[in-house]
Parts: structure tokens; sequence; C-alpha cells
């Protein structure tokens, strides 16, 4: 009775262990990242080797449990070719880079595009999984939507669509949904929903920790949701609360590119996580040879959605939040003074950054005339305070919008508007290929087909014949250009290559003219752009009292911001100045900061913005170079820039 009761046991234990399929699906990983955010978790050097390999080992653990074949390396290892050997690639480290980011320049020298660092080559079509802050690194240089909207992403995902594969198998994946509180900061992108947000909203957590429950774990990372279902090659599987707008991308795809924005490993992931990773793995597998149809080159390109926020500038509720904001900035900055008063009076000492909140200025209420110059642009020049004009004229103009010089604002396509046909509207491209064929107002029809799609072709038979067999599978994307593409996974679709602009580019640059070289002069401080919201510059001063100074100056475009201090329940990076003094110089005192407003009205998170000055007296004598290192993260309502430092050099 013993051996048929062991036996029976045994056989129980060998069909648990069986019970696993494996799936026939080979996966190449390529680790070399943390558990946590090195910008705010202090690792000594031994402590983040043993948990970059105890995440890689989590990784292992989970992949080798569910596929037939796992190879693990690290990211310093990896080639894109590896990948040619594997159904799917998980990238959860930084590779080699193969082009260094940079700053694009017109021809008077002025910027006007930042160029993301290659880490793929451009002919990639290998079916890839990237983890959060990865995602942005792989794909934006060969126009992935999915891009960096902000590193803010929690633990828990809203806005999922369970109907998706990953949710559906190989393997069961049970989501525990709770009803939880609406993210506060989504409250401040209403303008973009049809409809006001629920107070809760159900939610399932995708992992156990984050970084608002664990100090300083690794962040992840949310993709603009402005333009992201305008082309048959992108999903939107779910959203996840995050610091920006309800219908940021926690999850999703574009075409062989799959992001996963949560950060954490499968030790800290949910059952429910776990599987629905493990099924998105086997989900890829499918787009191996495939590439992104629509390109998102531009990531600061506008959409018709900036008639929204507009909209939302010149209402009463855009001024009345400003002001509220200003307010409670006020009261935030009182009660701070008022309590180092009282430790001041009781003999304590402050720091030197208390001292600083001491003697920051007071922010003022602007007017809304003040306001609406700052952020209505050339509508306020045109119409004023008159927001019902304003409306009337977007909405008049709607169906003709078509981004201008500027990133994120929009013009109206005077031709479009003068054939009455919206130029999103695959009869517009009908409309002046029959103005070619027919010879009426040639130049018209040109711009118009140049402008909106790929194709460059030299006669009006060359169109028609385009456009009557692509006609049915035309699509039109904004965040991919405003162009029409087509709808096709031939190879070599005519009308879907991008390089075609970027041999236009290349050709305008060539013929231009180059300017005799001129006498070498001081040039002024440059002006902040939407592509370089954020301009630093650095001088030595003799102060009206006689002493001297070192004053770091900011200048940051209208409608961004850096951050002063940051609350512990927020992700960003707080600005951190640091100055590093010649033989017989040291500073004299705290450094003086310039005021500061609350992010939003929900927020305990203060921020700079316009034009601010860091002054940091200076005592002592000689010659020498003063190094300044700014650290700081710049965003505005629709973007968060990585982190970034600079440093700047003043001889004294």
């Amino acid at each position: 009775m013993k051996r048929l009761f062991y036996a029976l046991i045994m056989l129980i234990m060998t069909m648990n262990a069986s019970a696993i399929k494996k799936n026939n699906v080979s996966v190449l990983y390529v680790g070399g990242s943390s558990n946590y955010d090195l910008g705010m978790a202090s690792l000594d050097e031994a402590s983040l080797k043993a948990d970059i390999s105890a995440r890689k080992a989590s990784f292992m653990a989970l992949l080798n449990k569910y596929f037939t074949r796992v190879k693990c390396i690290d990211a310093s290892e990896y080639e894109a070719s590896m990948s040619d050997g594997f159904d799917v690639t998980i990238i959860d480290g930084t590779p080699k880079k193969l082009k260094d980011e940079w700053i694009e320049n017109d021809e008077k020298g002025n910027p006007v595009a930042y160029h993301k660092a290659q880490y793929l080559p451009d002919n990639f079509n290998r079916a890839v999984i990237t983890i959060a802050d990865a995602t942005d690194n792989m794909g934006r240089s060969l126009g992935s939507k999915l891009d960096w909207y902000c590193l803010c992403l929690s633990g828990y995902a809203h806005s999922t669509n369970f109907d998706h594969p990953i949710f559906k198998g190989p393997y069961k994946v049970k989501p525990k949904m709770e009803m939880r509180k609406t993210p506060a900061e989504a409250k401040t992108y209403t303008y973009l929903c049809d409809e006001p947000l629920p107070e809760t909203m159900p939610m399932w957590s995708v992992q156990t920790k984050d970084y608002e429950n664990t100090p300083g774990y690794r962040i992840g990372l949310v993709s603009r949701e402005d333009g992201f279902f305008d082309s048959p090659d992108v999903e939107f599987i779910s959203g996840g609360v995050s610091s920006k707008s309800i219908g940021a991308v926690a999850i999703g795809r574009h075409g062989n590119f799959f992001s996963w924005g949560f950060a954490a490993s499968p030790t800290d992931m949910t059952e429910a996580g776990r599987m629905a990773f493990v099924n998105a793995v086997v989900y890829m597998k499918q787009f191996n040879g495939q590439t992104p149809i629509a390109r998102k080159f531009n990531d600061a390109i506008a959409t018709r959605n900036h008639a929204r926020f507009m909209k939302y500038v010149f209402s009463n509720d855009f001024y009345n939040e400003y002001v509220e904001t200003v307010k409670k900035t006020q009261t935030f900055l009182n009660n701070m003074r008022d309590s180092l008063t009282e430790v001041k009076k009781n003999g304590g000492v402050l720091t030197e950054s208390q001292e600083a909140i001491m003697q920051m200025p007071r922010q003022q209420i602007p007017s809304r005339a003040q306001i609406l110059s700052q952020y209505g642009g050339s509508l306020y020049k045109t119409f004023g305070d008159d927001k019902e004009a304003v409306n009337e004229y977007l909405d008049k103009n709607i169906d003709y919008l078509y981004p201008d010089a500027n990133p994120f604002n929009v013009n109206i396509d005077t031709d479009a508007k003068l054939l009455g046909i919206a130029n999103n509207n695959k009869q517009l491209l009908n409309k002046a290929i029959g103005m070619l064929e027919r010879g009426e107002d040639t130049d018209v029809a040109n711009r118009i087909l140049t402008r909106y799609t790929l194709c460059r072709f030299t006669s009006p038979q060359e169109w028609r014949a385009w456009y009557d067999k692509y006609q049915d599978k035309l699509f039109f994307t904004e965040s991919g250009g405003w162009l029409f593409l087509v709808n096709s996974r031939e190879k070599d679709v005519v009308g879907n290559d991008y390089s075609v602009l970027k041999k236009e580019k290349e050709a305008q640059v060539n013929a231009a003219i180059p300017a005799p070289e001129q006498p070498k002069q001081a040039s002024p401080m440059a002006q902040p752009s939407k592509t370089t919201p954020v301009v630093l510059d650095a001088n030595a001063e003799t102060l009206p009292d006689g002493n001297k100074a070192i004053v770091i100056t900011s200048n940051i475009f209208t409608g961004f911001h850096i951050y002063a201090k940051v609350a512990e329940t927020d992700p960003f990076i707080e600005t951190k100045i640091s100055i590093e003094l010649p033989e017989g110089y040291e500073t004299d005192g705290a450094m003086q900061l310039p005021s500061v407003m609350l992010l939003n009205k929900e927020s305990k998170t203060t921020v700079y913005s316009g034009e601010n000055s860091f002054v940091q007296k200076i005592k002592g004598n000689g010659n020498g170079t003063a190094k300044i290192t700014i650290e700081y993260q710049c965003c505005d309502d629709s973007v968060c820039y990585p982190p970034q430092t600079e440093t700047l050099e003043v001889k004294l």
C-alpha cells in the first residue's frame, strides 16, 4: 500500500512538473541594467554589480521556464546581427552606439532638431521587446512611435485592452482588478479627453515594487498617445499610472518593436505581469522580418490635437488653474519660510539650501494678457482675448491644419483650403492628380502631392497609375509626417520610402552657397526654442555691493520648466548646480536661487520657468577657471526630455 501511495505522489509530481509546456520560441536577452535608478539610489560598485547579475538571473529563470532556447548576453557585447539567430530579442540594457546624438541646425546656425543616438541599423527588422527606457533608446532613431513621453511610470496598469492576444494565451493571465484613484496629474490633460475623468478607475498591479513604494527603484517609461492611432502598424495595449495624460502608452507595439514600459524584473512582477510578459514574447515572434510603415522621426511634430490645446489655453479654466497654482506656490513657500524662521528663533542653524529658500523672491500673479502672450502665439496676436473667435477659427480650419516650422505648432495649408478638401482625405491627392492631367494650377497640384506623399513622379501618368493601384490601401498619418502611406508589406512599395525626405534635405544643404567668412565677434546668448528649450550660460560678475559672484543663467522656452525641489512621490530629476573653483577661491555663503512655482495645484514639486539667475558669491583672488556642472530635466505638458548634464567654464 505504501509503495502505491508513493508511486501516486511521484506521478502527481511528474504531472505538475510537465504541466508547463515550453513554447518553441528562441529568445536572446540583452541585459546589463539595474533594478534601481542610479540617479536616485546610491549603490556602491559591488552592490550595483550584484544587482545587475540578479536582474539577469531573474529574466533568465522566467524565460528558461517557458521557452525552448534562451541566451543571455551583456548589452556591451550586443551586435544587431546576433538577433538574426533568434525569434525575439529582449533589450534591457544599453548597447554600443552606432551613431552619437547630434543637433541639426538651419543655415543660420539655429537648432531645428535634436537627433537621438542610434543603436540599431536602419534596416533592422527583427522582433524586439524593449524594457522601460530602452524603448526610446532603441527605436527613436528608426522612427518608432514608442518614444520618450516621460520616464514616470509606476507599477499599476489601466485602460488595458484585455482582448489583446497577450492576455489570451498561450499562458493564462489573471490580473486582479482594483478600483484606484485616477492619477491626479492626468487631470491636467483633460483637454485631450472627450469626457471628464472619473475619480477612480479599474487598475491591475504589474509589479510589486516601483519608485512609489521602494525609494530609488527603477522608473518605467510611457510613450505619447498623440498620433499613436493613425497608422495600421501600431497597437495600444495598456496605459499605466504616470505623471502624464491618461492615454499615455505603457504597453504597445509599432511594427517589429514592442514596448514593455514597466521597469521591474520578473522577481518583482506580479504573476499576471509575468504571464502577460511571457505571452508578449510569444506574440512578437510573428513580426520577424517586418518594420514600421509609418515612421515618426520628429518626436516634436504637431498633430491636430494642438487645436485642442490652444482652445484650452484661451479658456477661463487654463488661466484660473494657472493663478491657483501661483497662489498655492505662495502659500507653500510662506509656510516653509515661517517654519524656517521658527527654527532660527529657537537657535537652530539653517542649511545652505534652507537659507536660499528664505531669500527666494515671491512669484507674482500674472494677468490673463500676460499668460496669453506667453502661450497663445500667433492666435493671440490675431484674435487677442477673444476665445470664441479662436475656437471658431480652429473649428473652421481643422481640416486644413499642417505643421509649421516651429515644433508642436500648426498652421493652415492654404492649398488644401483653396481646393476645399481636408488634407487627410485621399480625394485631395485624386484632385491634385486630375489638375496635373488637365494642366490646371500645376504648381498647387505639385505642392500638394509632394507635401503629402513620399512619391516624386515626373508625369501625370505615373501619379495616376500609383494612385489607382494603391488608393484602397492608403492611410494618413500625422505623427508619421502628415503623409499618405500604403498599408502594404510588399517589398519596396513605392510611396513608403522615407529616405526620399533625407535625400532632399541633403540636396538642399549641398546646394546652399556658403557665406563669406566674417570676422569673429562675441555672439549674444542663444535663445531657447521648442527644440532646444533650455539655454544655459555663466559669467563672473561684480555685484552692486562690490562682491564677486558666479552668475548662472537659465533661459527656458515658454511652456517648459526644469525642477527645483521634487516631492518624494514624483519621479523627476531636481536641478543641481555644482561649482569647482580654482586654487585661491572659495564660495561665500549659500547660492541665491530664483523664484519657483508649484508644478501644479496637486503637487508639492516646484519648478523654474522663464529666465532665471543662480548667484553664487565667491571670495579670494588669483587666476584660473571655474567649472560649473548643471544637472537638470526639462518638461512641458507634452514631453519630458531625458535628464541632461551640461558643463560651463568661467575664467576668473
